[in-house]
Protein backbone atom coordinates (compact mmCIF):
# COMPACT_ATOMS: atom_id res chain seq x y z
CA UNK A 1 0.00 0.00 0.00
CA UNK A 2 1.25 3.44 -0.87
CA UNK A 3 0.98 6.09 1.85
CA UNK A 4 -0.17 9.41 0.50
CA UNK A 5 0.61 12.76 2.12
CA UNK A 6 -2.67 13.56 1.39
CA UNK A 7 -5.72 11.06 1.33
CA UNK A 8 -8.33 10.79 -1.31
CA UNK A 9 -11.33 12.47 -0.03
CA UNK A 10 -15.14 11.40 -0.58
CA UNK A 11 -17.40 13.77 -2.95
CA UNK A 12 -18.80 14.40 0.25
CA UNK A 13 -15.70 15.62 2.47
CA UNK A 14 -15.51 19.43 2.75
CA UNK A 15 -12.63 21.57 4.18
CA UNK A 16 -11.16 21.17 7.26
CA UNK A 17 -11.09 24.08 10.20
CA UNK A 18 -7.29 23.99 9.99
CA UNK A 19 -7.90 24.64 6.25
CA UNK A 20 -10.12 27.66 6.84
CA UNK A 21 -7.98 29.13 9.33
CA UNK A 22 -5.21 29.52 6.77
CA UNK A 23 -7.09 30.99 4.64
CA UNK A 24 -8.35 33.69 6.89
CA UNK A 25 -5.05 34.37 8.00
CA UNK A 26 -3.76 34.66 4.78
CA UNK A 27 -6.55 37.02 3.77
CA UNK A 28 -6.21 39.12 6.99
CA UNK A 29 -2.23 39.53 6.32
CA UNK A 30 -2.95 40.71 2.43
CA UNK A 31 -5.81 43.00 3.75
CA UNK A 32 -3.80 44.70 6.61
CA UNK A 33 -0.44 45.23 3.49
CA UNK A 34 -2.96 47.03 1.75
CA UNK A 35 -4.09 49.19 4.25
CA UNK A 36 -0.70 50.10 5.09
CA UNK A 37 -0.03 50.66 1.91
CA UNK A 38 -2.87 52.96 1.32
CA UNK A 39 -2.53 54.37 4.00
CA UNK A 40 1.20 55.74 3.31
CA UNK A 41 -0.22 56.92 0.30
CA UNK A 42 -3.06 59.04 1.39
CA UNK A 43 -0.61 60.42 4.53
CA UNK A 44 2.45 61.69 1.39
CA UNK A 45 -0.87 63.02 -0.99
CA UNK A 46 -1.94 65.05 2.64
CA UNK A 47 1.72 66.40 3.37
CA UNK A 48 2.26 67.09 -0.65
CA UNK A 49 -1.30 69.17 -0.94
CA UNK A 50 0.05 70.96 2.66
CA UNK A 51 3.41 71.89 1.04
CA UNK A 52 2.07 72.80 -2.37
CA UNK A 53 -0.23 75.18 -0.40
CA UNK A 54 2.48 76.52 1.32
CA UNK A 55 4.61 77.25 -1.63
CA UNK A 56 1.51 78.75 -3.56
CA UNK A 57 1.29 81.27 -0.67
CA UNK A 58 4.78 82.20 -0.62
CA UNK A 59 4.85 82.57 -4.66
CA UNK A 60 1.82 85.19 -4.66
CA UNK A 61 3.28 86.64 -1.28
CA UNK A 62 6.44 87.72 -3.63
CA UNK A 63 4.64 88.24 -6.66
CA UNK A 64 2.22 90.96 -4.91
CA UNK A 65 5.00 92.20 -2.93
CA UNK A 66 7.08 92.78 -6.57
CA UNK A 67 3.97 94.03 -7.91
CA UNK A 68 3.37 96.68 -5.74
CA UNK A 69 7.11 98.03 -5.64
CA UNK A 70 7.74 97.51 -9.19
CA UNK A 71 4.90 100.71 -9.18
CA UNK A 72 5.91 102.75 -6.38
CA UNK A 73 5.96 106.26 -6.50
CA UNK A 74 8.58 108.33 -6.19
CA UNK A 75 9.16 109.87 -4.23
CA UNK A 76 7.58 108.61 -0.98
CA UNK A 77 9.27 105.23 0.29
CA UNK A 78 9.94 105.40 4.26
CA UNK A 79 10.06 103.36 6.86
CA UNK A 80 8.81 104.02 10.34
CA UNK A 81 9.11 102.00 13.02
CA UNK A 82 9.53 98.61 11.32
CA UNK A 83 7.00 99.34 8.80
CA UNK A 84 7.78 99.87 5.09
CA UNK A 85 5.41 102.32 3.64
CA UNK A 86 5.43 103.31 -0.14
CA UNK A 87 2.45 104.85 -2.32
CA UNK A 88 1.24 103.15 -6.05
CA UNK A 89 -1.24 103.97 -8.27
CA UNK A 90 -4.66 102.91 -6.71
CA UNK A 91 -6.38 102.97 -10.44
CA UNK A 92 -9.94 103.62 -10.95
CA UNK A 93 -11.47 101.54 -7.76
CA UNK A 94 -9.38 103.98 -5.60
CA UNK A 95 -9.67 107.39 -7.56
CA UNK A 96 -5.97 107.74 -7.04
CA UNK A 97 -2.64 106.80 -5.04
CA UNK A 98 -3.18 104.13 -2.23
CA UNK A 99 -0.83 104.15 0.56
CA UNK A 100 0.73 100.77 1.66
CA UNK A 101 2.56 99.73 4.76
CA UNK A 102 4.08 96.03 4.93
CA UNK A 103 4.87 95.17 8.56
CA UNK A 104 5.27 92.36 10.74
CA UNK A 105 2.61 91.28 12.88
CA UNK A 106 2.49 87.86 15.39
CA UNK A 107 0.33 86.02 12.54
CA UNK A 108 2.96 86.93 9.53
CA UNK A 109 4.22 89.05 6.92
CA UNK A 110 1.08 92.27 6.52
CA UNK A 111 -0.37 94.31 3.99
CA UNK A 112 -2.15 97.34 4.96
CA UNK A 113 -4.27 99.80 2.17
CA UNK A 114 -4.97 103.20 2.98
CA UNK A 115 -5.98 105.99 1.07
CA UNK A 116 -3.57 108.77 0.77
CA UNK A 117 -6.13 110.79 3.42
CA UNK A 118 -5.10 108.00 5.67
CA UNK A 119 -8.19 105.98 5.47
CA UNK A 120 -7.78 101.87 6.11
CA UNK A 121 -8.62 100.21 2.68
CA UNK A 122 -7.54 96.78 3.70
CA UNK A 123 -5.74 95.07 5.95
CA UNK A 124 -4.59 91.47 5.21
CA UNK A 125 -2.19 89.00 5.76
CA UNK A 126 -0.20 88.60 2.93
CA UNK A 127 1.71 85.36 4.29
CA UNK A 128 1.52 83.39 7.24
CA UNK A 129 4.18 81.51 9.32
CA UNK A 130 6.75 84.76 9.43
CA UNK A 131 9.27 84.90 12.13
CA UNK A 132 10.92 87.91 10.95
CA UNK A 133 11.58 90.08 8.16
CA UNK A 134 14.30 92.41 7.34
CA UNK A 135 14.12 94.84 4.56
CA UNK A 136 17.44 96.52 2.93
CA UNK A 137 17.25 99.56 0.55
CA UNK A 138 19.89 100.01 -2.49
CA UNK A 139 20.75 103.50 -2.93
CA UNK A 140 22.20 105.17 -5.96
CA UNK A 141 25.54 104.24 -5.21
CA UNK A 142 24.81 100.53 -4.90
CA UNK A 143 25.14 100.28 -1.39
CA UNK A 144 22.71 98.49 0.62
CA UNK A 145 20.90 100.43 3.63
CA UNK A 146 19.22 99.12 6.32
CA UNK A 147 16.91 101.89 6.47
CA UNK A 148 15.22 104.11 4.44
CA UNK A 149 15.71 107.46 4.17
CA UNK A 150 19.59 106.40 4.14
CA UNK A 151 20.84 107.54 7.92
CA UNK A 152 22.44 110.98 6.78
CA UNK A 153 19.70 112.11 4.43
CA UNK A 154 18.83 115.91 5.23
CA UNK A 155 15.10 116.75 4.53
CA UNK A 156 16.42 119.99 3.60
CA UNK A 157 17.02 118.19 0.15
CA UNK A 158 13.48 118.12 0.10
CA UNK A 159 11.45 114.18 0.05
CA UNK A 160 14.09 111.50 -0.55
CA UNK A 161 14.26 109.82 -3.68
CA UNK A 162 12.97 106.00 -3.62
CA UNK A 163 15.62 103.52 -3.74
CA UNK A 164 16.97 101.68 -6.88
CA UNK A 165 15.27 98.13 -5.23
CA UNK A 166 13.84 97.03 -2.14
CA UNK A 167 15.14 93.46 -0.68
CA UNK A 168 12.91 91.48 1.91
CA UNK A 169 14.18 88.33 4.06
CA UNK A 170 11.88 86.76 5.21
CA UNK A 171 12.57 84.04 8.12
CA UNK A 172 9.98 81.20 7.78
CA UNK A 173 8.54 79.59 11.09
CA UNK A 174 9.54 76.07 9.52
CA UNK A 175 12.75 77.03 9.44
CA UNK A 176 14.70 78.75 6.56
CA UNK A 177 14.04 82.46 4.77
CA UNK A 178 12.88 83.44 1.67
CA UNK A 179 14.52 86.16 -0.14
CA UNK A 180 12.73 88.98 -2.34
CA UNK A 181 14.58 91.51 -4.65
CA UNK A 182 12.13 94.31 -6.32
CA UNK A 183 13.26 96.47 -8.49
CA UNK A 184 12.11 99.94 -8.06
CA UNK A 185 10.57 102.00 -11.10
CA UNK A 186 13.37 103.50 -12.64
CA UNK A 187 16.09 101.25 -11.34
CA UNK A 188 18.84 100.66 -13.26
CA UNK A 189 18.73 96.48 -14.21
Amino acid sequence: MRHRLFPRRGAQAGVTLVEVLVALVIFALIGAAGFTVLDQVARVDRLTEGRLARLEAMQRAMRVLSVDFGQARAPGLVVQGGVVVLQRSGGAAFGGPVVLRYGLAPGGLTRGIHTAGGEVVAQQLLLGGITAAEWQFLDGSGTWQAAWPPTGATASLGPPQNPRAVAVTLTLAEGGTLRRVAPMPGAVP
